[in-house]
């Protein structure tokens, strides 16, 4: 039986001085790599659950906390269970909603306003948010974006879109502004030649706020 001797030609060649802290180095790395990815993933777990556990909470809008109030200059709806108050010119009124919110209101010129809480794309920021939400309006073919700008809303930056449709003479404006992973919308419409469009413009940035 043949003996192999330190010196033989089958004995495995001792790794070279540099080999050993290749290896550690790569187990470092690999061990960092793990790290990160169970880190992420703990992370997306973490904002999924706090995503649904949001979507819950919105899911059918508690308004036993909510106050409103209308005079002739100022109408104010606050409700403190969701950290949000809408403040419009003028007098309007609570009208039933075709679709859940806020609330949604009517003046006696003809406008109406509907305040709301949409989960578009959590991830995204309102820019992009807003995006979405121009080219859901603009692809059912009957409005046309008008105008989209960036504004800020009560220290928070939002988009301003405006949208025109021949149906019925009227305009949609709307303002998002979003506290992830929330985007909140104000929508108005009314008619193009609405002389209170002014008086609704000067009041946007202050229209409304989210804590």
């Amino acid at each position: 039986m043949p003996i192999f001797t330190l010196s033989g030609s089958r004995t495995p060649p001792p790794p070279s001085p540099s080999s050993a802290p290749a290896t550690s180095e790569s187990r470092t790395v690999a061990v960092v790599g793990i790290a990160v990815v169970v880190i992420l993933a703990a992370i997306a777990i973490g904002a999924i659950t706090y995503v649904r556990s949001f979507a819950a909470k919105f899911k059918t809008l508690d308004d036993s906390q909510s106050s409103f109030s209308a005079t002739e200059t100022q109408t104010v709806y606050t409700n403190p269970k969701y950290g949000v108050t809408l403040k419009l010119p003028g007098k309007w009124r609570r009208v039933r909603p075709p679709f859940k919110s806020f609330c949604t209101l009517a003046s006696s010129s003809g406008m109406s306003a509907m305040f709301w809480p949409i989960f578009p794309a959590p991830g995204a920021n309102v820019d992009q948010d807003a995006q979405i939400i121009a080219q859901g309006y603009t692809r059912q073919g009957r409005w046309t974006m008008e105008s989209d700008s960036v504004v800020e809303v009560n220290g928070r930056r939002g988009r301003k879109m405006r949208f025109q449709t021949n149906f019925a003479g009227q305009e949609l404006e709307m303002v998002v502004v979003k506290k992830w992973p929330v985007l909140y919308a104000l929508a108005i419409t009314a008619p193009r030649d609405s002389d209170d469009w002014s008086e609704i413009e000067d009041a946007l940035p202050q229209s409304m706020e989210v804590k």
